[in-house]
């Protein structure tokens, strides 16, 4: 996953889809500089999402590794969780319409049954068609150093929209306790716990806790109680164009009016 990929090395590993190798449970409790952990999910054009959660472990051998990967799907009634499962990645260089772009597949991790995705073959054209999505292995798109693309089966990208992509963590998950406020395009928490004041990514349930703040809410700019869970990651900030870190909300515990807050 690393730039410095040599294409000819990376080709072969990627063809020859060699047996999998079980990997021990403990392979990603260890404290490794190799370990990199990435969650978001995708679009699948209704109502539904799928969810992933995955850890990548280098091995020696540039551009392939091990993975864990946890993969669910998100609708009206709930989250369901398809799979659980671990085995080996690979990495190449130049496939689909991006022959720049580094391309990562995980391998036996195909849904034998699939979900069904509904979306636009031609953003120009009003037709809409339908596929059993996910029946083959997950394909991602290396787009930056800490943002991964879910591809299709054509190798095209599924969703470019920035809430519908991979992110790698930049710390665990933790409880977050604080109160809300929306201001302009940023929804911010101050952090009770440890007195700052955070910037919420337009990740996870970014929208839920929008769309419940809306509803909530008596006064313009009131304050809202909040504890949840979430990690941090690194976004582009969209006034000076560099990277900052944001909290992404994994999952919403409480949420009410801070008048009605007990002490």
């Amino acid at each position: 996953m690393r730039q410095s990929i040599k294409y000819p090395l990376v080709i072969i590993f990627f063809l020859c889809a060699c047996a999998e190798e079980k990997i021990p449970a403990n392979a990603f409790e260890v404290v490794s500089s190799k370990l990199r952990q990435f969650e978001g999910r995708v679009t699948l054009g209704t109502d539904d999402y799928l969810r992933y959660e995955i850890d990548f472990i280098e091995s020696d051998i540039t551009g392939e590794g091990s993975y864990r990967m946890k993969e669910s799907l998100e609708g009206a009634n709930g989250v369901v969780v398809l799979q659980e499962i671990t085995g080996q990645y690979t990495s190449v260089y130049g496939l689909g319409d991006d022959k720049k772009a580094i391309i990562i597949r995980i391998h036996n991790s195909g849904l034998p049954e699939g979900v069904k995705r509904v979306f636009k073959a031609d953003p120009r054209s009003r037709i809409i068609t339908e596929e059993m999505f996910r029946k083959k292995d997950l394909t991602l798109r290396k787009i930056n150093e800490h943002t991964l693309a879910v591809l299709d089966s054509r190798l095209q990208l599924v969703s470019d929209e920035v809430g519908h992509l991979l992110y790698q963590k930049t710390s665990r998950p933790f409880t977050v306790e604080g109160y809300f406020v929306h201001l302009g395009n940023d929804l911010l928490l101050h952090e009770v716990n440890t007195d700052e004041d955070l910037h919420i990514a337009k990740l996870g349930e970014y929208e839920t806790a929008l769309r419940h703040y809306y509803q909530l809410r008596v006064e313009k700019s009131e304050k809202l109680y909040f504890k949840g869970v979430g990690f941090t990651t690194l976004v582009n900030d969209q006034k000076t164009g560099k990277q900052k870190e944001a909290l992404v909300l994994k999952k919403i515990i409480q949420m009410q009016s801070s008048a009605t807050v007990e002490n």
